[in-house]
């Protein structure tokens, strides 16, 4: 096979005609940055763009796409959702054709030695892992919302990929606005190949911040960063110790979208931190109608009997549906993460276009999609973040708002604050015009990471040297040695004053406080788990070692255990997706749970809550935290909707949001996925089970695809009806 290697650089006037001809394909002109990072690109260097939401970073991405098009080179876009790489999918197809353009994430696998391959960066990093050489004829690797690298739970998926990327792949980084990019292209530069920074931090549309109290919009903050209006003493009453003055009444959504409407700021995205919250006062706000235009209420009640028509009678009645069925007929919506994946894909289509006035979402949907609008409404400003409810952070703020102002339609885009008796305007002004927060790393040790490096190293003396070198090149130790160079620096200016003697004592303990070693110490401690469970023996992988380099789920330890000891053996289809589906619920909520489960699956699920005990008791000893186990109330559902149990009935008898019912037969179906292909690619070490195995899987894949879930998966699918899938993931019709 060739491999793509590094490409001379065309003559300048080459690079300017390619530049004019992929200008050509945009009806507007190109912005300096967008033009700046091309020039990059076509002269063969990676590049980190780093501006707002909304002001066209994309564009660079696909000249990237069209230049290894052109050069016949393969390119790789990654993104961090499945929603974002769907609508990828969706645009390069239309540009390139079905021919040339794949897709890659997990559940869908479609024509993925496509030229041009759509993907999620946690299919990147495991090809990265496990089939390096896929990318031999890569030339182009697209990251889009780099800055997610920060996400505690799935930022090392972003650190592993880059640092394990071949050299002479060309990296496009798309990033939002960051205090920090400079630092995280310098990391970049030094992991794996020089890197040109473009920093653009003008939004695309100019944005008006506007504070509603006591019934009206004030404008407190223009465009250009001027405050033009202040509140002292307004807000927080009720946090305040003498809680002199009395607070005023808090806006209802009502009012506020009534005040919107009447200053032509419509459409609006309504921010609130709860799935609860948003659909009460979606119901509020249906009170009165809020269509944009005469004629949307029709095509409004079109696109919905479209949509339910899709649908069981049983299914059209449940409880969401009808609520959001009713608010829509007043032109407003609510959408969370908990929305039934069918609903939510009709809400973003009549957003877009333009069919509705308003719109009240929690903050993800701040994340990925293309959903702008005219006004966001910042509905609360404080937030429960899993330990303490405290005030919004500068960078979730400017998340939020980069929504608002559509590209060619609005010259202003507009962000409402709502008073609150709970946050003073000073807090409120701090968060709009405070500077951002930096990308901090949260790169931790995993076992699938140790075992796929240990089985490609070969020994243990080189597996151990190649983990140690993917630790050192980490974004965090480069952080952390950046911090050090600082304080020693710091240090050396004072150590020879004795004056400073104080301060001095004070940096050397600051330097000693720092973790510098903390990777290494993650590592032994993760190999001393490995080798405890028998994972690892003397200097090889041993065969579970080998099937839990194929899962990738951070409860991969338990679940190996309980496949390689014979515990799933005798169980039937829906059972064996039913004890899966313990792990594939993550929601930390209270809920409660009336279904049952037959007596040899109730002793199953202690068996299996011993053994997570005893893994996490043995992470705990040698100070990890890796595996979470299962959800201590979640069980039945799965082999209850396999069984036909209507959604309705597990509504009901478990209390949790329909969407979230969907989203975890869903995840149960990716787990079993994840499984198959483990087993698929270990036949040989299970030659008894395996065959067995794989039938059982695939069985309750097939009878758990049915009614709303399917019609859901549909939904979600970019490819065209006739080649989605009905059976097991990645299979065509």
């Amino acid at each position: 096979m060739l491999k793509a290697r590094p490409r001379k650089a065309p003559k300048l006037s080459a690079v300017e005609h390619l530049i004019t001809e992929f200008a050509a394909r945009y009806p507007f002109n190109l912005d300096d940055f967008q033009l700046e990072a091309i020039r990059e690109l076509a002269n063969r260097r990676s590049v980190l763009v780093a501006a707002p939401t909304g002001t066209g970073k994309t564009v660079v991405a696909e000249f990237a796409v069209f230049l290894a098009v052109r050069e016949g080179l393969r390119a790789f876009y990654t993104t961090p959702i499945k929603a974002l790489s769907n609508q990828k999918f969706r645009d390069f197809r239309d540009q390139y054709g079905p021919e040339l353009v794949g897709l890659m994430t997990g559940d869908i696998v479609e024509n993925p030695d496509g030229q041009v391959v759509i993907m999620t960066t946690e299919v990147l990093r495991n090809m990265l892992l496990q089939t390096p050489d896929e990318l031999e004829k890569v030339g182009i690797v697209v990251f889009d919302e780099i800055h997610y690298l920060a996400d505690p739970e799935r930022g090392t998926t972003w650190e592993e990929a880059i640092i394990c990327l071949p050299k002479h792949i060309q990296l496009v980084c798309l990033s939002a606005t960051v205090s920090n990019a400079a630092e995280l292209a310098e990391w970049v530069t030094r992991v794996h190949r020089p890197i040109s920074l473009v920093f653009h931090n003008e939004r695309a549309v100019p944005l008006e911040h506007y504070y509603f109290y006591k019934g009206k919009l004030h404008r407190f903050l223009t465009a250009e960063g001027r405050v033009v209006r202040t509140f002292p003493g307004v807000g927080g009453e009720y946090r305040r110790r003498n809680r002199n003055g009395k607070p005023a009444p808090e806006p209802s959504p009502v009012e506020v979208l009534t005040n919107l409407r009447s200053a032509g700021m419509l459409p609006a995205i309504y921010f609130l931190f709860s799935r609860r919250a948003t659909e009460e006062a979606a119901e509020e706000a249906a009170q009165r109608s809020f269509f944009p235009t005469r004629g949307a209420r029709q095509r409004v009640e079109e696109v919905v009997a479209d949509y339910l028509g899709r649908l069981a009678p049983e299914d059209r009645r449940l409880a969401q549906v009808v609520r959001l069925a009713r608010c829509l007929e007043r032109g407003v919506a609510f959408h969370h993460a908990g929305l039934l994946p069918l609903l939510k894909v009709m809400v973003e289509e009549l957003f877009n276009a333009g069919l509705i006035g308003a719109v009240f979402a929690t903050d993800t949907l701040a994340l990925g999609i293309n959903m702008p609008a005219k006004t966001v409404v910042i509905g609360e400003f404080t937030k429960y973040d899993g330990e303490s409810r405290r005030i919004l952070t500068p960078n979730e703020y400017q998340q939020m708002t980069g929504r608002a102002g559509r590209r060619g339609l609005d010259e202003r885009g507009h962000s409402v604050i709502l008073y609150s008796p709970w946050v003073t305007f000073e807090e409120v002004l701090e968060v709009a015009t405070a500077p951002l927060y930096p990308v901090e790393s949260a790169f931790r040790v995993r076992y699938n990471t140790i075992l796929n490096l240990w089985l490609r190293a070969g020994t243990d003396r080189q597996a151990v040297k190649r983990i140690e070198w993917l630790l050192d090149s980490s974004f965090r130790q480069f952080q952390l040695e950046r911090q050090l160079r600082v304080l020693e620096e710091e240090l050396a200016e004072v150590a020879e004053s004795s004056r400073q003697a104080r301060r001095a004592r004070r940096l050397v303990q600051q330097i000693d406080r720092l973790p510098l070693r903390q990777n290494q110490a993650m590592l032994r401690s993760a190999i001393r788990t490995l080798r405890q469970f028998g994972y690892v023996q003397a200097h090889y992988v041993t065969d579970k070692g080998m099937m839990l380099a194929d899962i990738f789920d951070p409860n991969g330890l338990i679940i190996v255990e309980a496949l390689y000891n014979g515990r799933l053996d005798p169980l039937e289809p829906l059972e064996l997706a039913e004890v899966l589906s313990w792990f594939a619920f993550d929601r930390d909520t209270y809920f409660f749970n009336r279904l049952g489960l037959p007596p040899h699956l109730r002793q199953l699920r202690r068996e299996l809550d011993r053994l997570q005990r005893q893994i996490i008791a043995a992470e705990e000893r040698n100070g990890l935290v890796l595996t979470p186990g299962f959800t201590p109330r979640f069980w039945g559902v799965v082999l209850a909707w396999g069984q036909g149990e209507p959604l309705a009935n597990l509504v009901d008898r478990t209390g949790l949001p329909e969407g979230d019912l969907i989203l975890a037969i869903n995840k149960t179906l990716d787990l079993m996925r994840q499984v198959r292909d483990m087993v698929q690619h270990n036949l040989a070490l299970m030659p008894a089970i395996g065959p067995s195995l794989l039938d059982r899987l695939q069985t309750a894949d097939l009878t758990l695809r049915r009614g709303i879930l399917e019609q859901s998966l549909r939904a979600m699918d970019p490819r065209p009806a006739e080649v989605q899938v009905t059976g097991a993931a990645g299979s065509p019709r």
